[in-house]
């Protein structure tokens, strides 16, 4: 596969695949806790994401889009590209819904505003070194693919060290190497809670602040039972 420079050398725990239904088959482990899917983005994200954080306003807010909120876009957009950028998120959406049983998902578009410059804040816990586990199910992952802005950050569990200041959070060790999803491609990550023989991915969002570029991204909760509405988004 090509376009997989985004991936650390020597990263035996990452494994490129050729499709979505690619992406979703294989199981985890005993050293895999992350699968890529990489693609090219064509459109114009960046500016979407501009126009989408111009009709959200507030600075420093994450926006949980649903369907309906997505479409309603449609109308609202400047330009032909980012009308385009648009349709290619709800494609995958759709994409994704349809290869899930109803209720063993929950799909979100995500829009993620920047802080004002001048803004005092403790870092959320999303822009810290964490490992996903937010439910008890014993089979629970997340998929996320970045569409505009700075990409997910993600260290080797050898670099990751307990962070002093919030328990149950990591730091990268002094001269670690933190490593960015690519732009456009799925990665289907390894969660704290799948398998005690599976090391979860550790990965952050990005801390962004006023004039950088928002954020777009879509992620994908899956479990293998129902846990959600039908087709909840």
């Amino acid at each position: 596969m090509e376009h997989t420079d985004f991936i650390a050398k020597d990263s035996p725990n990452i494994q490129v695949v050729e499709s979505l239904d690619g992406l979703l088959a294989p199981s985890f482990g005993p050293v895999v806790n992350a699968y890529v899917y990489p693609r090219r983005l064509t459109h114009d994200f960046n500016a979407l994401a501009r126009s989408v954080a111009k009709i959200l306003e507030p600075e420093g807010v994450v926006h949980n889009l649903d369907y309906d909120e997505l479409i309603s876009l449609q109308n609202k957009l400047p330009s032909a590209s980012e009308q385009a950028a648009l349709d290619f998120i709800i494609k995958d959406v759709d994409a994704l819904l349809d290869l899930h049983k109803p209720g063993h998902s929950r799909v979100r578009c995500r829009a993620v505003l920047p802080w004002g410059a001048d803004r005092q804040m403790d870092l959320p816990g999303t822009e810290r070194f964490h490992a996903d586990g937010e439910f008890t199910d014993p089979y629970f992952e997340n998929i996320l693919c970045n569409y505009a802005g700075k990409p997910t950050d993600y260290i080797a569990h050898a670099d990751a060290l307990p962070d002093p200041q919030k328990e149950g959070y990591f730091v990268a060790a002094p001269g670690a190497d933190i490593h960015q999803f690519s732009l456009g491609s799925f990665w289907r990550i390894a969660t704290q809670n799948i398998d005690a023989t599976v090391k979860p991915l550790i990965h952050r969002a990005p801390h962004i602040v006023v004039p950088e570029q928002p954020r777009l991204l879509l992620t994908l909760v899956r479990s293998n039972r129902a846990l959600w509405p039908s087709h909840s988004f």
